[in-house]
């Protein structure tokens, strides 16, 4: 489901990007940063979470 959302985000982020480029809307491209940060955000948590379950394995398979 984490993956469904950061694919989501990005798709937001770049209709948005898109969107704004011929009229250079600055909400829009604001409304952009906003979902990337949101997506990277995801990810790294995501990131951050498997490594940690990693080194719990590791320290209790020792």
């Amino acid at each position: 489901m984490r993956i469904g959302i950061i694919v989501l985000a990005l798709a937001t982020a770049i209709i948005h990007v898109v969107l704004a480029i011929p009229e250079t809307i600055v909400p829009f491209f604001l409304n952009a940063l906003g979902y990337l940060d949101e997506a990277i955000g995801l990810a790294l948590i995501a990131l951050l979470w498997l490594d940690g379950r990693r080194l719990v394995a590791q320290r209790t398979v020792s």
